[in-house]
């Protein structure tokens, strides 16, 4: 898998914040983005290696790790029920 740039970054930073992860405030400080700019890179690359095994998840509200991601959940349309895989 390829990842632009600045997502390549993002990712590395959290990929080596390893088990503990790394905090919201240092990725901020490290990447100069906003909170809110990170949580959508993230959202946007566990999109682009949804394939390879691993996800990117907050262990609390303000720690990013890389985590195996095992089984996905099934996905819920608007109304809340859950959408047929098709």
């Amino acid at each position: 898998m390829r990842l632009p740039p600045g997502k390549a970054r993002l990712f590395d930073l959290i990929q080596r914040g390893g088990e503990l992860g790394i905090t919201t405030a240092d990725l901020t400080e490290i990447t100069g983005l906003s909170a809110r700019c990170i949580k959508s890179h993230v959202w946007q690359i566990n999109e682009l290696i949804a394939d390879s095994g691993y996800r990117i998840r907050n262990r609390t509200r303000w720690v990013y790790r890389l985590v195996s991601a095992g089984p996905l959940p099934a996905a819920r349309d608007r109304r809340g029920g859950r959408r047929r895989r098709t």
